[in-house]
């Protein structure tokens, strides 16, 4: 986050809900930006997409139409990366096959590596 406070010059607060679909707000000018944050693993060009959860992104694109700007942030191994949401993506299923468990599987999103935005550090 402390990442995203100097590239922007601004400062994070974290939402006033637990169980908010996103991990922190911005304001610019009176105007609510919500920001979900992801670290990665992997190099940026390690996959061509970004996956993230069908309903992840549902809620921030409901946040989005009521007035907040959403973006997706994520800080990979060599790079943060922003992207604004909603953005042109696929729909799949996905996610963790390894557990052994149905509920780490479910409809994603995958959204295209070059839609983010590299965050100068």
């Amino acid at each position: 986050m402390a990442k995203l406070e100097r590239a922007f010059d601004l400062t994070a607060t974290a939402p006033k809900d637990p169980f908010a679909p996103y991990d922190a707000v911005f304001r610019f000018a009176h105007h609510p930006c919500v920001v979900e944050i992801k670290v990665r693993r992997n190099e940026r060009e390690r996959y061509p997409t970004y996956m993230l959860s069908e309903a992840k992104y549902n809620a921030l694109c409901a946040l989005d139409a009521r007035g907040a700007n959403a973006l997706l942030a994520v800080q990979w191994t060599d790079q943060l990366g922003v992207v604004r949401l909603p953005v042109e993506h696929t729909v799949s299923t996905g996610g963790r096959y390894d557990r052994n468990d149905s509920l780490d599987v479910e409809r994603v999103v995958l959204i295209p590596i070059t839609a983010f935005i590299r965050v100068p550090e």
